[in-house]
């Protein structure tokens, strides 16, 4: 073997040596994006519970599924202000939820898994009648539009 080939050989040695190397460090990189991303998904799920046990969101829960008006100005005039405080919070609660679904930072499965009958139950006990009426009375056709889309698509 000549001195010329052997280098050669030696040459296609290190540089394949290099590729694999560099693949590995690649895919090592990727499975550590992969881990990062779900350990922030985790982290983001526990601050949602957290946060809807700060709001007493079970509360909130019993509350609604309690309502039996489809009349808000009835509704208003019948129940106490720490009611109609907590129907809000569990609204302000999903409207909040969709908000961040709608701009990535959360996905709608994982929400959709843990709050699946909590929201079809805000559908039923509050669409459209809730809504509706929040909107007349503050005057504004926008408000709770993430809300009712997120009853809606369940």
């Amino acid at each position: 073997m000549t001195w010329e080939l052997a280098l050669a050989f030696g040459s296609v040695i290190v540089a394949s040596l290099s590729v694999f190397f560099a693949w590995k460090a690649v895919r090592e990189a990727a499975e550590q994006n992969t881990l990062s991303y779900k350990a922030i998904q985790a982290q983001t799920m526990m601050m949602i519970i957290d946060h809807a046990r700060e709001i007493r969101f079970s509360q909130g829960m019993d509350v609604i599924r309690s309502l039996k008006y489809k009349d808000y100005k009835t509704y208003k005039k019948k129940e106490a202000k720490e009611i109609q405080q907590q129907v809000r919070q569990v609204v302000d609660f999903f409207n909040d939820l969709m908000h961040l679904i709608e701009q990535g930072y959360i996905e709608r499965e994982h929400i959709v898994l843990a709050y699946k009958v909590s929201i079809k139950d805000c559908a039923e006990h509050l669409l459209p009648w809730w809504v509706d009426g929040f909107r007349e009375e503050n005057g504004n056709s926008w408000y709770y539009i993430s809300f009712k889309k997120i009853c809606e698509d369940i």
